[in-house]
């Protein structure tokens, strides 16, 4: 049997453990990255979890019709608030309001609302999109200053968890977009049950 000449063979064992040793570090550092960013998400919900939110800041509701300014946007005792990009395409804005629509409208009450704030101000090609959408259930408020997240220490949040409950008191139960996760979208639907049950509040842990 002939045998691999020796000065061939050795560069291949070492070519063959760079590529392993090159993998398995890839490898520890999408694991380590993976790990801080859980970590840090971890303390932003820490922090921001039953800190009451200020509502009270300038900005203009958004109606098929018109568009009015409004301050103290809360107004009902269960509030979901989510923030979409200002990049998001007004017809896919009408989608995800739709979206919002049908989870206010599974709860059977005038108890939650849903309310979606944006920095956009293209209002022409918004107000086409969200005709038919109840108001009193879903409002649509263009954050002109473009300061509700920073005013409420909320600018930090991944653009996928931007979405807070809140209760009859502006106090955040729930920190995530139910509207972009099956499992946070259960979880929000059990925790307003409760709500509904207890007046627009629950037992903060």
């Amino acid at each position: 049997m002939d045998l691999m000449p020796t000065k061939i063979f050795i560069p291949m064992i070492l070519k063959d453990c760079c590529n392993k040793l090159l993998f398995l570090i890839v490898a520890l550092s999408l694991c380590s990255c993976q790990y801080f960013e859980k970590v840090k998400v971890k303390r932003i919900v820490n922090h921001t979890y039953g800190r009451q939110i200020d509502d009270s800041w300038t900005g203009v509701q958004i109606f098929e019709d018109t568009i009015i300014p409004v301050t103290n946007i809360v107004e009902k005792p269960i509030t979901v608030i989510t923030c979409e990009e200002d990049n998001i395409c007004p017809e896919c804005l009408g989608k995800y309001l739709r979206g919002a629509e049908s989870l206010v409208n599974f709860f059977d009450t005038d108890s939650v609302q849903f309310i979606e704030i944006i920095e956009s101000q293209r209002y022409d090609d918004i107000q086409i999109n969200i005709k038919g959408i109840d108001p009193n259930k879903v409002k649509v408020i263009c954050d002109v200053n473009k300061n509700f997240l920073t005013r409420n220490s909320l600018k930090n949040i991944p653009n996928r968890h931007l979405g807070i409950l809140i209760d009859n008191k502006h106090r955040i139960i729930l920190l995530g977009n139910p509207l972009r996760s099956n499992e946070v979208s259960e979880l929000y639907r059990n925790t307003i049950r409760q709500m509904i049950g207890h007046g627009g509040t629950t037992q903060l842990k």
